[in-house]
This record gives C-alpha cells, structure tokens and sequence, in this order.
C-alpha cells in the first residue's frame, strides 16, 4: 500500500515539474487531486486547512514580534 502512495506522490511531482518546465502555471488543485478528496472527506481537509493557516500564522507573528524587538533595542 505505502509503494501505492509513494507512486502517487512522484507522478505528481512530476507532473508539476513538467508543467512548469513547459511554462505553464499548474492547477494544484487538479494536480494533487484536492477536489475529490474535500469531496469526499470535506471535514477532515476543513481541519487540515485551518490547521495550516494557524502554523502559518503563528510563524509570521514570531517572525514580525522579533523583528520588532531588534529595531526596539537598536536606538
């Protein structure tokens, strides 16, 4: 099963890969196949989403809170 999922992550890649090389801009959602699974397992991908949007999130704010104290103790 796991060679399945590696096989799946490759061609992906792949096709990304390629598309870009072409110059074209990929569709990621088509690419990586998301429409189907947040039609499918929509609550699951709702909590993955907003899950990432907090990582993110936290990570920009300790990024600019640092950034803040550095120009505090400069003066």
């Amino acid at each position: 099963m796991a060679d399945i999922i590696i096989c799946r992550s490759h061609n992906m890649v792949e096709g990304i890969a390629s598309d870009l090389k072409r110059g074209h801009l990929p569709i990621l959602i088509a690419e990586t196949g998301l429409k189907s699974e947040f039609q499918f397992t929509a609550l699951v991908q709702l909590k993955k989403t907003a899950t990432a949007a907090l990582l993110i999130g936290i990570g920009i704010y300790l990024i600019m809170r640092n950034k803040h104290r550095e120009r505090r103790t400069e003066f």
